[in-house]
């Protein structure tokens, strides 16, 4: 991670209203600094006040953050301080007073930053989060729809969308282009949810994030991909599927040796070859993973919405199934479209079915 202001150029970021009925803007940042970039996003969220009322609900809100947080985490003294000094930390009460002076101050301009894409290096280490008013529930801002499902939790007015390049081995950080289309595509396909960062970082790092996919590791990933489709062929779908995710980890690490976009391709492929043999052998929750996974990667897969649909069909998930076959509809080819709506078709019919066999269950139950 960077220590010092980074370097910003000119760079493309998105808003997203709260009004439904207005589109994604795509915005153009010109300034040349990071305090630039705040003073930005702090005058748009310093737009609406807040009153007294909000006041002392925002500060009861930050008193409970400030206490649920000691309650999780246990700090320990730095090695050069006693016990003594450690804990001479500010009271909950004056932690919640100090950041409301601080919100006070910023004329209500305040903003959070809520992650949505971590950068990793399946994305190239680009991240992409939301910046949001702060304290928008307390001004009692309208739902955000379209932001609360990127974000998977409840976003209050307006926000922001701004992607980053986050290299952690070169200690390289920048800002760079977030376009009107990344923005449609996450709000079409949204990401998983959120995933606790310090769980997820523990997560990344054992699984290998830098470790380098040299020119044989690839090679091995395809010799390894190709195995796995002979097996499947076969009807082999317990070693195919050892064969896919084998070829995963061969492609799990650092791309600065191979094509990145060759890289990236292989893996979806094996990701979507892995769903496909386990749909087949009765695996649909690991199924609708792999596919998850893909969409994360590339929202508009129509191959991983419409197995995704499968696997969700057979969990009896229907209505998350309906909503991958409208979201496949309208980017299939014509030679994918007539197994997309027959898919549909039977999606539909199936779930009337369920409603009404849970309709006649609870009848029965009510009656005894």
């Amino acid at each position: 991670m960077f220590t010092e202001e980074p370097d910003v150029r000119p760079f493309d970021y998105c808003l997203v209203p709260a009004d439904g009925a207005s589109d994604v803007q795509q915005l153009r940042f010109t300034g040349n600094s990071e305090q630039g970039l705040r003073d930005t996003l702090q005058r748009y969220f310093a737009k609406q006040g807040i009153t007294s009322g909000q006041e002392v609900a925002f500060k009861d809100h930050m008193m409970g953050e400030v206490k649920k947080n000691e309650a999780k985490h246990t700090v320990q003294p730095p090695a050069d301080k006693s016990p003594a000094v450690a804990a001479a930390a500010p009271p909950p009460e004056a932690q919640a007073e100090a950041l409301l002076d601080l919100a006070m101050k910023q004329g209500s301009g305040s903003y959070e930053i809520v992650p949505v894409l971590y950068p990793e290096p399946a994305n190239g280490y680009t991240g992409t989060s939301l910046y949001i008013d702060q304290v928008g529930r307390f001004k009692e801002l309208p739902l955000n729809e379209r932001a609360s499902k990127m974000a998977q939790r409840d976003i209050r007015g307006d926000a922001f969308v701004l992607r980053n390049h986050d290299d952690p081995i070169k200690d390289k950080w920048a800002r760079v282009d977030c376009q009107k289309e990344d923005v449609d595509g996450l709000i079409a396909v949204p990401p998983s949810a959120a995933e606790d960062p310090q769980r997820r970082a523990m997560r990344m790092q054992s699984a290998g994030q830098y470790t380098k996919v040299t020119p044989e590791m690839f090679a091995k990933a395809q010799s390894l991909r190709e195995e796995g489709n002979n097996l499947y062929k076969k009807g082999e779908l317990t070693d195919a599927e050892a064969r896919y995710s084998s070829a995963i980890e061969q492609l799990n690490g650092r791309r600065d040796e191979v094509d990145q976009e060759e890289a990236k391709a292989l893996e979806l492929k094996c990701l979507l070859n892995r769903a496909q043999a386990r749909l087949k052998g009765g695996k649909h929750s690991p199924a609708e993973g792999d596919c998850t996974t893909v969409l994360a990667l590339d929202p508009r897969c129509v191959k991983a919405l419409f197995r995704r649909a499968q696997a969700r069909r057979a969990l009896k998930d229907f209505d998350a199934a309906l909503e991958d076959i409208a979201a496949a509809t309208p980017l299939a080819s014509a030679e994918e479209a007539p197994e997309i709506t027959k898919l549909g078709e039977t999606l539909q019919r199936e779930r009337k079915q369920h409603q009404a066999k849970e309709r006649e269950k609870f009848a029965s139950m009510f009656g005894k």
